[in-house]
């Protein structure tokens, strides 16, 4: 994989999983016709705003998508809850308790 390139390879790996082309996903994000795929073209990567708006979108990290991780860095809540040590997992069902408990008694849920 060629690093100058390797957002645009990202990006269209990410695409791709989600049965998305490019410009589907320039149009769902609103930018102009062809501003993802002038990436490919200039081996440039996106301003912050743009590669957060993207990173968003596809629930990755943004570090993923300029190659500065190997993988896709998001967890969701079942994974990252099994990950954990026996006594980890005993203080967030403690805490949860204590929430659902307060929550209870002011009526805030």
């Amino acid at each position: 994989m060629e690093s100058k390139n390797i957002f645009y390879t990202r990006l269209k790996e990410e695409c791709k999983k989600r049965n998305l082309s490019i410009n589907q996903l320039e149009r769902n994000l609103g930018y102009p016709r062809n501003a993802l795929n002038n990436y490919q073209v200039t081996g440039h990567c996106p301003s912050g705003i743009r590669l957060i708006e993207i990173a968003d979108y596809f629930d990755v990290s943004p570090k993923y998508l300029l190659g500065l991780l190997e993988k896709e860095s998001h967890l969701d809540i079942i994974n990252f809850f099994n990950g954990l040590k026996t006594e980890e997992k005993k203080k967030i069902i403690l805490v949860s308790q204590e929430w659902l408990i307060n929550c209870s008694i002011s009526g805030n849920s």
